[in-house]
């Protein structure tokens, strides 16, 4: 029985082939979007664990508890101490 293999997609075609069934998609979208399932198109990783201070010659840590519906209030954010490389590990 010869063995089925399932076709690696390259990234740039994760942007032009629907992963989500047309039945799924709650809404039409304009003809050059496409519905994908957000883990096709990116990774999941937990944040950087510091402790929150204020001075702004440290970078802002955007925390759960500071994203609220009516958005997010730039300078009751803290800051935080990061090496560079965790700085573009983790830099939004």
């Amino acid at each position: 029985m010869p063995r089925t293999t399932k076709k690696t997609i390259a990234p740039i075609e994760k942007h032009t082939i629907p992963t989500v069934p047309t039945e799924e998609q709650p809404y039409k979208v304009p003809e050059n979007w496409r519905w994908v399932r957000l883990g096709d198109v990116s990774s999941n990783q937990y944040g950087y664990t510091a402790k929150a201070i204020f001075d702004d010659s440290y970078p802002k840590m955007l925390r759960i508890t500071d994203i609220h519906e009516t958005g997010v209030d730039w300078l009751q954010v803290p800051n935080c101490q990061i090496d560079d490389y965790n700085l573009n590990k983790y830099l939004l």
